[in-house]
């Protein structure tokens, strides 16, 4: 397997190990387990805010669009836009 040489740091550009890209953390392997583990840490919290919800008796319908809007829209393209924008969804 051949070694990848990395040039010299430039004076004025910091090297980073990851980068957001329309959303969507890349690491410096091309890897995306950065923004998986990070997705799923999200939804975990709101999933959490959610069951809080139904222990106050909230009304499933109004539970129902809570999730819709914070959990789906965090692991479906497009932010989940499209849920706003179908009635049935």
């Amino acid at each position: 397997m051949s070694q990848v040489i990395v040039p010299p740091a430039l004076t004025d550009i910091c090297r980073v190990t990851s980068v957001k890209v329309l959303g969507i953390t890349f690491t410096n392997h091309l890897s995306v387990s950065e923004h998986l583990g990070d997705v799923i840490r999200k939804c975990a919290q709101s999933l959490y805010a959610v069951k809080i919800l139904r222990s106050y008796s909230m009304n499933d319908e109004v539970i129902r669009l809570v999730y819709k809007q914070v959990v789906l829209s965090k692991v479906m393209p497009g932010g989940g836009l499209h849920l706003l924008l179908t009635s049935n969804a």
